[in-house]
């Protein structure tokens, strides 16, 4: 789960305690998505596109982020594609494999 000043958190228990998850520093994180393959990808309103392949232990910025200007929401796109929309409409970024 993210949030304001981009600090993200992640539970194990259904919410019973809440650990800060690794990641570089990043604008507040505003959506987050699950890809068929199990990758965790995060948004940031700066533009920030974030990857996790540990199930959210971790998170590395992507070679696509800050290629969109500021992010509202992304989704999964087809093969290793990802939509991404914000006040300029609707994107497709390649992300890395």
């Amino acid at each position: 789960m993210g949030g304001l000043r981009g600090r993200m958190f992640r539970t194990a228990d259904e919410g019973q305690t809440w650990t800060v998850v690794e990641k570089p520093p990043t604008s507040a994180i505003v959506t987050e998505t699950r890809l068929a393959d199990g990758t965790l990808v995060a948004g940031g309103v700066g533009g920030e596109i974030l990857v996790s392949k540990d199930n959210g232990f971790v998170f590395q910025m992507s070679p696509a982020a800050g290629t969109v200007g500021p992010i509202f929401d992304l989704t999964q796109g087809e093969g290793n594609t990802l939509l991404v929309a914000g006040p300029r409409g609707i994107k497709s970024v390649t992300l890395a494999q």
